[in-house]
């Protein structure tokens, strides 16, 4: 009976959408760590792109809430578009430091955690856009998914590594402090792209 009730796909439309705002607001940064000039410029454009990702969360949460048949199960919705959400705003939350710390610039280590967290999105909207016909794209879905797997470990050895100098040449305290906070949060951000690949994971081994 179920497969005659027509599924509203519209939630394909703005997992897309929350997808590529995600890669959008991982440019960005990635924009500033390449020109620290265009620092207050690019973190505006952050903010933008978290409030646009705040207004595609609440459009599929609402519409989630009055759909009586959905083409994926309620909570890998949920999961799917929280998790895109948690992503952008720990991007502005390591934009918004940067500004409030009053930072000179880059660092080598903030450049290749941006870096990793940038194609870390990309593969992971690569991904969701082959949610539309999961049996079809069942094998890129995973291929994308083991990607987003790499980037993340990656990102760990980066971090790793970027607290290791950071404790090894920074003597002032308070510099210690907000180096290693922002290195978290970048950190944090690609381990929820993570989060979002184990659920598409799981939706390949439900439907594929």
């Amino acid at each position: 009976m179920w497969n005659i009730i027509p599924r509203d796909k519209v939630f394909y439309d703005l997992f897309e959408r929350s997808a590529r705002n995600v890669v959008h607001g991982a440019e960005l940064l990635a924009a500033v760590t390449s020109d620290w000039s265009q620092l207050k410029k690019m973190t505006d454009q952050i903010k933008d792109a978290e409030h646009e990702g705040d207004q595609i969360t609440h459009e599929a949460l609402s519409r989630l809430a009055r759909t009586f048949v959905t083409p994926l199960d309620r909570e890998d919705i949920f999961a799917l578009i929280c998790g895109m959400d948690d992503i952008i705003d720990a991007t502005d939350a390591a934009a918004k430091r940067l500004v409030l710390y009053q930072l000179t610039g880059p660092n080598e280590d903030l450049v290749k955690l941006v870096r990793t967290l940038v194609d870390a999105t990309r593969s992971l909207a690569d991904a969701v856009a082959g949610l539309r016909n999961i049996r079809r794209n069942a094998q890129t879905l995973q291929h994308d998914c083991i990607e987003v797997h790499r980037l993340e470990n990656e990102g760990d050895v980066f971090h790793n590594q970027a607290l290791t100098h950071l404790f090894a040449q920074e003597s002032n305290p308070i510099s210690v402090i907000k180096w290693k906070e922002i290195y978290e949060i970048v950190e944090g951000a690609i381990d929820y792209c993570e989060d979002v690949a184990n659920t598409i994971s799981g939706l390949v081994l439900k439907h594929a």
